[in-house]
């Protein structure tokens, strides 16, 4: 995040990348009976005339450079955390905020990253960790470590705005795809430590991808550049 934003700020694109998320997650899958689908509609948010609205202004506000109030942007998050597939539309989002950043590098870029020495990669993906969290937390404290190579935030803003803490679900996936794209593609990132679960700190840590799920983590966070990292 660019840092002449203020800490009460956030940029659209993540509020529009949410909602965008939300959308795709009502949509339905095959075409329905026009009839099955108007008694449906009540129930799918993502294709409610509103959520409509406010992607258009969220899109507005992105291009005209402007940036959206964090208590707005936690109330979206609060809307949507209180959904039982609120976990995949926080991950989905942030995977496609994390793609969408990487992608404008391109593949070439992506593997020169990959042949940097160990040293500069650290460096790079805390930075990138680091601006990330910046991003999605505005005012945080925030400590990143090289090695181990982890995350600590003791006052994220996503954790108590969701339900035991599913809302950091979009920065776990952001995370992860900074490790995939910078680091390791066999490694993955997992949110160890939640203030919405009750610990005193959000933790994030570095695993291999296949490691078990530890227990009482399951339903925990699995996982842009001027605007994000």
């Amino acid at each position: 995040m660019n840092s002449t934003r203020s800490p009460e700020k956030v940029h659209p694109g993540i509020a529009l990348a949410l909602l965008t998320s939300l959308r795709d997650q009502d949509t339905p899958d095959e075409a329905i009976e026009d009839e099955a689908f108007s008694d449906s509609l009540p129930r799918r948010l993502g294709l409610n005339d509103v959520i409509n609205v406010q992607m258009r202004r969220y899109a507005d506000l992105k291009d005209a450079g402007r940036s959206l109030a964090l208590s707005e942007f936690l109330d979206l998050v609060r809307l949507i955390s209180r959904r039982p597939d609120a976990v995949d539309i926080f991950r989905a989002a942030g995977a496609a905020l994390a793609a969408e950043r990487f992608a404008e590098s391109g593949a070439l870029s992506r593997a020169f990253r990959r042949m940097y020495p160990e040293g500069v990669r650290r460096r790079k993906l805390v930075r990138s960790m680091s601006r990330a969290a910046k991003a999605l937390t505005p005012g945080a404290e925030i400590e990143a470590d090289r090695d181990p190579i982890g995350m600590v935030i003791d006052d994220c803003a996503l954790a108590p705005a969701g339900v035991e803490g599913n809302a950091c679900e979009i920065l776990t996936a952001v995370l992860d795809v900074c490790v995939t794209e910078i680091w390791d593609p066999d490694l993955s990132v997992r949110h160890t430590s939640c203030i919405g679960r009750g610990d005193e700190r959000c933790v994030w840590t570095v695993v291999a991808a296949d490691e078990p799920m530890p227990a009482g983590a399951e339903n925990a966070g699995p996982a842009w550049t001027g605007d994000g990292f």
